[in-house]
């Protein structure tokens, strides 16, 4: 989960975005109209990545939370109810792994890798992942999985009850372990 001031902060990431991109779309448009052919390529990546997008949508959010950042809003539902996490179960990481890989292999067909600006994209991913919690990301820097996470916690819940136990501070314990309820004491028999 994403807290509430980074949540605000991604926010107003998007909305710059989307400014942005009403821009670009208005120069393709032009380009268009003035038959310049690199007019037409850019508008098949913007289609493709809008189409991208509306997919990552749909795979991992319920499609109402998804509807303020849907380029099209048919398309998430479509993929909600046809790749949907939660529906696809076991399967889900396979599934993710096909599609990561095809986006992959159209991209690098598609895209030049040489950035305009490399300083810049650096800074721009190095802000983004400062806004994830770090205890998402294991000891090599890399993403845990949901599970690992809740397992994780279960750990520390289970832990922190045992300490509490020993040491005799849980309330809840403690009650449970020296008073013992009426049902138990009228069938307690000397």
């Amino acid at each position: 989960q994403i807290d509430h001031d980074s949540r605000a902060i991604l926010h107003n990431v998007f909305s710059t975005h989307q400014e942005v991109r009403n821009r670009c779309l208005r120069s393709i448009a032009q380009g268009i109209q003035r038959g310049i052919g690199e007019a037409d390529e850019l508008n098949s990546l913007r289609h493709y990545l809008e189409h991208w997008t509306d997919m990552l949508l749909g795979y991992f959010s319920n499609k109402d939370h998804a509807i303020p950042y849907a380029h099209c809003m048919d398309r998430v539902e479509e993929f909600s109810s046809d790749y949907g996490e939660r529906k696809l179960g076991d399967q889900s990481q396979i599934i993710w792994t096909l599609l990561i890989t095809s986006c992959r292999e159209w991209l690098n067909k598609h895209v030049n890798h040489d950035p305009v600006s490399p300083r810049s994209n650096h800074q721009i991913s190095q802000c983004s992942l400062g806004m994830i919690h770090p205890d998402l990301f294991d000891s090599m820097g890399l993403m845990r999985s949901h599970l690992v996470q809740r397992i994780e916690k279960g750990l520390e819940q289970a832990g922190e009850t045992i300490r509490k136990v020993t040491e005799g501070t849980c309330d809840t314990m403690s009650s449970i372990l020296t008073q013992p309820t009426e049902r138990a004491t009228s069938r307690i028999h000397f």
